[in-house]
């Protein structure tokens, strides 16, 4: 019997493509969501990047940018939402 030669573990990473969520326009153009809490009035908000985008600021870093609060004017905490899948199908079920 004779041995078959064994390959080398190898980085597979390589072979993903890599998506960039650094900026406002990055997150937009995945499909993920930005949101912001206050820490003064213990509220979430829902950030409307491609208003961003709109607005001249999609190339921004987010971590450079910080959220004020409407309501009482606390900085804010970002959190970045991973895009929802969308299923088909359930038409049939009287679901959208």
């Amino acid at each position: 019997m004779q041995a078959h030669p064994v390959s080398l573990p190898a980085h597979h990473a390589q072979a993903m493509q890599r998506i960039d969520l650094s900026t406002f326009r990055g997150l937009l153009d995945h499909g993920h969501g930005l949101a912001c809490y206050c820490p003064g009035c213990r509220r979430w908000a829902k950030t409307d990047l491609a208003a961003l985008v709109a607005a001249g600021i999609g190339d921004r870093l987010i971590q450079a940018s910080r959220p004020r609060c409407r309501e009482c004017g606390s900085i804010g905490d970002w959190q970045v939402r991973a895009p929802v899948p969308q299923f088909g199908g359930f038409e049939k079920y009287g679901m959208q």
